[in-house]
């Protein structure tokens, strides 16, 4: 890939032309320029499930933008510092994974761009086993809805209630409204 291209798809939002210009040439290149052999959903597929192992394009480009939630976990640069002063509720990342609401930020293109792309990726992860479960986020998860809304208490949020592991009693079953209210006042 050129290093025009490459820089085109670290842009915070490459144009969808140029990405779907980009992914028609790569299925021409395999076809040498004739028609598709195989549907292009199949394509896409790894070699080991009968596919091609084609690059989904678009997928690739919010891969590279996931990276940065990981720096921000994870590195301890100072641009790390300047984020979370600009932003405080990043902060809140930890305690609500994808499902923090990034309208409220008003964050710059780029960090917008990271944001959305860890949201997409937090709705395509299904709960497969009640480790997973009591780990999902209660708040602004599309998931867990009030009144076909999700939903967001602050004094919940203040008294560290984020995920389903936190109304949950020890034998795994939920606490009662008594219980809830002597537990976290």
């Amino acid at each position: 890939m050129s290093k025009i291209v490459y820089l085109w798809l670290l842009l915070p939002n490459p144009p969808d032309k140029l990405v779907d210009a980009l992914q028609k040439t790569m299925y021409k290149f395999v076809w040498n320029r004739k028609q598709d052999r195989i549907s292009r959903k199949i394509a896409i597929k790894s070699i080991a499930k009968g596919g091609l192992g084609i690059p989904k394009l678009r997928d690739y480009i919010n891969a590279l933008k996931l990276i940065w939630v990981r720096k921000l976990k994870t590195s301890d640069h100072k641009w790390k510092n300047i984020i979370k002063v600009t932003y405080p509720k990043v902060t809140l990342l930890e305690q609500l994974g994808s499902s923090l609401p990034i309208e409220e930020l008003h964050l710059n293109k780029f960090w917008n761009d990271v944001f959305q792309a860890y949201k997409q990726f937090g709705r395509k992860i299904k709960v497969e086993s009640s480790d997973e479960l009591a780990a999902e986020p209660i708040f602004c998860n599309d998931k867990i809805q009030v009144g076909n809304r999700s939903i967001c208490y602050k004094n919940w949020i203040d008294n560290k209630v984020f995920c389903i592991k936190n109304i949950l009693k020890e034998n795994g079953a939920f606490m009662t409204f008594n219980q809830f209210k002597e537990k976290y006042e």
